[in-house]
């Protein structure tokens, strides 16, 4: 079913009954949900202990002494909690969801304060195209966004359900339990370039149905200015670069 469903909840006070409506969206499977209402210091890639190992590096010291939090909503994304206001929906990979860089220095963010819109960010670091559309599917009827983002992943990263605990999963060519079906799917450069390119189109088809511009964004034409905390992704001022880029556009 698509949409919310509505949770009546009743207060009793002498002579007075009153009810809440607590809108409840329909969700769909990801790794970070375990995550939902919580903030972590850390996360994945971006971790102490790589912290440690990095604090000698220049390309970084801009944040050595800056406070991160992952901050998950009550359904596991690093995002503005949603509601039924005006927002703009992000997917994509890590770069979306902002490893190693404060929430309000990802780009999305940056271009939701711009435009007064709520920061509805869909990324999930280490996904696929295919999880982004998944998530697009479930999400964007109903969110009804003003503005579709689409950070798209490495086109080698394809998803896959488990078919004994039914969760997806992310491979990539840096996995180690390659099966014989992506060793061989991943040698063939048209299986990346076909995955990638029905994904971006239904994202796209996705979007515009809803009423929603739709804008694009490939890794692969940003040019990186500055590093993140874990040496690894774009740093603010990468972030801030692409989200001027895009708002001239828009």
């Amino acid at each position: 079913m698509t949409g919310y469903q509505p949770i009546v909840i009743p207060f009793n006070y002498p002579g007075i009954k009153l009810s809440i409506n607590i809108r409840m969206f329909n969700t769909e499977a990801h790794i970070n949900e375990q995550y939902k209402n919580q903030t972590l210091l850390w996360h994945r890639g971006d971790s102490e202990e790589k912290f440690g190992y990095n604090k000698l590096d220049k390309r970084i010291q801009w944040c050595l002494t800056e406070h991160i939090n992952y901050k998950f909503n009550s359904y596991g994304f690093r995002s503005d909690e949603f509601t039924n206001i005006d927002n703009l929906v992000s997917l994509g990979c890590s770069f979306t969801l902002g490893t190693g860089i404060p929430y309000e220095s990802t780009w999305s963010y940056i271009i939701s304060k711009k435009l007064n819109l709520a920061n509805f960010n869909l990324a999930i670091d280490s996904t696929s195209a295919d999880c982004c559309f998944r998530m697009a599917y479930n999400w964007i009827s109903q969110l009804k966004p003003k503005i579709v983002l689409y950070q798209s992943p490495d086109p080698s990263r394809l998803e896959w359900f488990d078919g004994e605990s039914r969760k997806p999963h992310n491979m990539s060519a840096s996995s180690h339990n390659h099966s014989n079906f992506y060793k061989e799917w991943i040698v063939d450069e048209k299986n990346l370039k076909f995955n990638h390119l029905k994904n971006l189109h239904a994202i796209q088809h996705l979007a515009e149905s809803a009423g929603a511009k739709f804008v694009h964004l490939s890794l692969s034409n940003i040019a990186r200015l500055d590093y993140a905390r874990d040496a690894g992704h774009y740093g603010p001022n990468t972030n801030r670069a692409v989200a001027e880029n895009i708002l001239r556009s828009l």
